[in-house]
């Protein structure tokens, strides 16, 4: 059986066999427990957000850090929507190989109001109109490779897409410019 090893995995195993001293934390160390998380996240102090019960509250349009660890970690959180809003829920930063499932589920309604995965790159989606003022809950979980491990970002905002070509002001750079989004071929403006 032959092994392939990534540059920063084979720079990270290289270190440690070659008698790094611990002493300090290298770029490649570092890079490596950005990727691939090695203890819980700040939520899962104390008992954890591993059950609707113990749901991690987060504010609308900001940004909460988590990780999918160890394997087959499940993270929730709860958040406050609005009826008649569209609203993206988006989880971006996954490693390589690592996929996240977003579900979505109403505070007195049984079962999942939406689900999303694989959106662009390494990131989920998940778009949903809430049908009333209620508290919503969103689990995170590994996908597709259950035995994953990632670190993420998680953002729940409004909905907007101000040049209508499908991607919110939260991935598209420039909202304002239909011919600009995620993934678009370059153009030029120049006259010939």
């Amino acid at each position: 059986m032959r092994h392939t090893f990534s540059p920063i995995l084979l720079s990270t195993l290289l270190l440690s066999a070659c008698g790094s001293d611990g002493g300090g934390s290298s770029d490649t160390e570092a890079q490596v427990k950005s990727l691939f998380p090695t203890a819980v996240d700040s939520a899962e102090s104390g008992e954890g957000n591993n059950s609707l019960g113990l749901a991690h509250p987060i504010e609308l349009e900001s940004v909460q850090k988590g990780t999918i660890f160890p394997k087959g970690d499940i993270d929730w959180y709860s958040v406050d929507l609005l009826a008649g809003t569209t609203y993206e829920i988006s989880v971006n930063g996954l490693c390589n190989g690592c996929d996240i499932q977003i579900e979505l589920h109403q505070e007195g309604v049984d079962g999942r109001v939406g689900i999303a995965y694989d959106y662009l790159n390494k990131d989920s989606r998940l778009l949903y109109t809430a049908t009333q003022d209620s508290k919503y809950f969103v689990q995170v979980t590994a996908s597709l490779h259950q035995d994953a491990v990632s670190n993420y970002t998680l953002s729940a905002h409004e909905y907007i897409n101000e040049d209508s070509d499908g991607y919110s002001n939260y991935y598209d750079c420039n909202d304002s410019d239909f011919n600009v989004y995620p993934k678009a071929a370059e153009y030029s403006r120049r006259r010939h």
